[in-house]
């Protein structure tokens, strides 16, 4: 867990870390040097990111190309065999 492994950077000499449950997420207390300090930390779930939806359409129009390629390739494959038994004939 995240919040179990912060550490504040302005905060030297920690002596005592707790780290407490709230309904609107976590919150983590140290003691040390500046007396006591809280960071608020808040547990979310990703529903959406665009980000991974680019990539999912990005990685779709990159299969769509590739069959493209392969069913072009295969047509070809497909006149080239044509013509060779039309020789051998």
């Amino acid at each position: 867990m995240l919040a179990r492994s912060h550490e504040p950077r302005f905060l030297s000499n920690p002596r005592r870390s707790r780290l407490l449950r709230t309904g609107e997420g976590f919150l983590l207390v140290d003691d040390g040097d500046l007396n006591g300090l809280g960071c608020r930390f808040t547990v979310a779930e990703l529903l959406r990111d665009s980000a991974e939806e680019k990539k999912a359409a990005e990685a779709a129009r990159a299969a769509e190309r590739e069959q493209r390629a392969a069913r072009k390739h295969a047509e070809k494959e497909a006149k080239r065999a044509r013509r060779k038994s039309g020789r051998d004939a």
